[in-house]
């Protein structure tokens, strides 16, 4: 048979030259806010999206890379986030602190305030 002669260099054009074209924000929603975190061996980045929409992408030392994503709400400079499957990055709780123009501050599970991670606003400098 011919097909996997056919399929192998298909595949691999597909994979390297990407023809068909994802609009993202199209299927997610807009990205409305961006913040960073830059710690000593990982990193990770908070998009709030249009319809209410989350995600946090963490990468770390050793390829580790986890992704967090779900709802939100936001009361004045207050956002709850609803997360989905109830998974959430170490120490996190679901309530933060939005400070337009500087960043993000979360609170723990015990409603404290968590010093770091702080997510200063705008994409990665990378300064780690």
């Amino acid at each position: 048979s011919y097909l996997p002669i056919l399929l192998i260099p298909l595949t691999f054009y597909i994979s390297f030259f990407a023809p068909f074209k994802v609009d993202l924000d199209k299927l997610y929603g807009e990205v409305t806010y961006q913040a960073c975190y830059e710690g000593t061996m990982n990193q990770a980045t908070l998009k709030l999206r249009g319809k209410n929409k989350f995600e946090i992408r963490w990468t770390g030392a050793f390829f580790s890379d986890d992704f967090f994503n779900g709802t939100y709400k936001q009361n004045n400079d207050t956002l709850y986030f609803d997360f989905e499957n109830g998974e959430r990055p170490r120490d996190f709780g679901d309530k933060a602190i939005l400070n337009v123009g500087e960043g993000i501050t979360w609170y723990n599970n015990e409603n404290e305030l968590i010093d770091r991670p702080f997510f200063y606003e705008g994409k990665c400098k990378g300064l780690n």
